[in-house]
């Protein structure tokens, strides 16, 4: 029928003219969402060099902190890496009383580790407050690779303690400010002792002296002391095994961390004073100026004979006490009379 052929001629004219217009709604659509990815892009582009700079002009001192305990010989440590003309190192910043909290401690560790010449930084405790001032006097640009440190004792401040802060901010702000941690302990733990009960004897009177910077003075605080006995003793020397064991941890918590870090051994420095040569280099990341020296080293040992007995009056007490013990091994005169695979399952060596 004539009019019913017209109509699907129509029908069909309309559906193609329909699908024309699906296919150009379809092209036009794929290119606009091609064109908008190139203008995206293109605007990422345009912005890297924006930000490119905040990357480049951050400043990084990579200060260090020492970590420790007292007696450990960190004192004379801390001066033979300061005779370095660009290092320097300050005392226990945290042994005041009744003054540090958690967020007042991470304030004022951030701020130190971001010292700058001329750079004025927000930290609290009169001891960080002091080394930000001379810093903020030094002039921009001055010292590029000078590095300021100070010491941590485990158990400052007193109810809080180095392990804790450890435990819940310190690492990641180590890791911001590209912090380096220097870890010192003393082996002979009976040695450690004896500077402790020494130390403490002549505490608040006036032939104290915790540090000798002559013989003579070394001679005068050198006197015999006596030490615990029996299970007293095996106590105080499980005490400081713990302790050493605790920074050993600490050091290697760090290391997994990607902290820089070392761990020394005071009794390896004062056999190998040479290896205050590679620390310092560490510390100012290979710069010259590691071994340009303005400072004579100062300090003389208090103990310094070899053989303990000098310094204990209750010596054969002592001996007693640990023969058979896994300390026996203290009772020589040198721990390099101790093999590494005796220490532990005790040896006498006299």
């Amino acid at each position: 029928h004539p009019a019913r052929g017209y109509r699907m001629g129509r029908r069909q004219r309309l559906l193609d003219t329909y699908k024309r217009s699906a296919i150009k709604t379809v092209v036009l659509t794929v290119m606009l969402l091609a064109l908008a990815q190139w203008f995206l892009h293109g605007q990422q582009h345009k912005a890297a060099p924006a930000t490119a700079p905040a990357t480049t002009t951050l400043e990084h001192n990579s200060h260090f902190i020492v970590v420790t305990t007292q007696r450990s010989g960190s004192r004379w440590m801390v001066d033979e890496l300061r005779r370095a003309r660009c290092i320097d190192c300050g005392g226990e910043y945290f042994n005041a009383k009744d003054f540090w909290t958690r967020p007042k401690m991470r304030t004022a560790v951030d701020g130190f580790l971001t010292l700058a010449p001329g750079k004025n930084v927000s930290v609290v405790g009169k001891a960080f407050e002091d080394m930000r001032d001379v810093w903020a006097r030094k002039e921009k640009g001055t010292s590029p690779k000078r590095r300021q440190g100070f010491k941590w004792m485990l158990n400052q401040p007193m109810d809080i303690g180095a392990e804790e802060a450890f435990d819940l901010w310190l690492l990641p702000v180590l890791k911001q400010r590209r912090a380096k941690l220097i870890f010192l302990v003393r082996r002979h733990l009976l040695r450690l002792l004896v500077s402790k009960i020494t130390n403490a004897d002549s505490k608040g009177t006036k032939q104290h002296r915790p540090h000798a910077h002559t013989t003579e003075e070394a001679s005068s605080v050198a006197k015999k002391v006596e030490l615990p006995a029996r299970r007293r003793l095996l106590r105080a020397l499980d005490r400081e095994n713990r302790t050493m064991a605790t920074l050993k941890a600490l050091f290697e918590t760090s290391q997994k961390a990607g902290i820089p870090s070392k761990f020394l051994v005071y009794e390896d420095l004062d056999r190998d004073n040479i290896q205050f040569d590679s620390i310092r280099s560490w510390l100012t990341d290979g710069d010259a100026c590691a071994q340009d020296f303005d400072k004579p080293s100062k300090d003389v040992k208090i103990h310094n004979k070899t053989d303990l007995r000098e310094y204990v009056s209750n010596w054969e007490r002592v001996k007693f006490t640990l023969r058979g013990t896994a300390y026996q091994h203290l009772l020589c005169d040198d721990l390099r009379d101790a093999p590494e695979s005796d220490v532990g399952r005790g040896r006498a060596c006299d």
